[in-house]
């Protein structure tokens, strides 16, 4: 089966592959980590996977939170290329229980204006 967003069997496979790829990380050790990460920045960075930018970026996040300024920038970029395609607050909300508030109000600093104004109206 080839894999595109635009299909419904696809969208759960990639769904069900996050899932596995969180799970092998957060059961193994750093390399499994690192291992789980490398291959979600390759979907994170690939075109053809925008739509799910922002469950790629939470599941890279669950592995590691620390990454979060590294990502939240690049899903802003994907989300004001393709607004119909998600719900900006709801993603920060899930960002956020992921991260986790007192991490994320750590990575403000590293966040431009901007982003930092979204967290933080998303997070009163």
């Amino acid at each position: 089966m080839k894999l595109s967003p635009d299909y419904e069997k696809s969208r759960r496979v990639i769904g069900l592959s996050l899932g596995i790829l969180i799970r092998f990380a957060h059961d193994g050790n750093e390399e499994a980590k690192q291992f789980a990460i490398d291959h979600l920045k390759r979907w994170f960075d690939n075109p053809a996977y925008e739509r799910f930018a922002g469950s790629i970026m939470n599941g890279v996040c669950g592995i590691n939170p620390e990454e979060f300024p590294n990502y939240f920038p690049r899903f802003l970029e994907v989300v004001k290329r393709n607004p119909e395609n998600f719900v900006l607050d709801a993603c920060i909300r899930e960002s956020i229980r992921i991260v986790t508030p007192d991490k994320m109000r750590d990575h403000l600093e590293s966040l431009s204006q901007e982003e930092r104004e979204l967290i933080q109206s998303v997070m009163e």
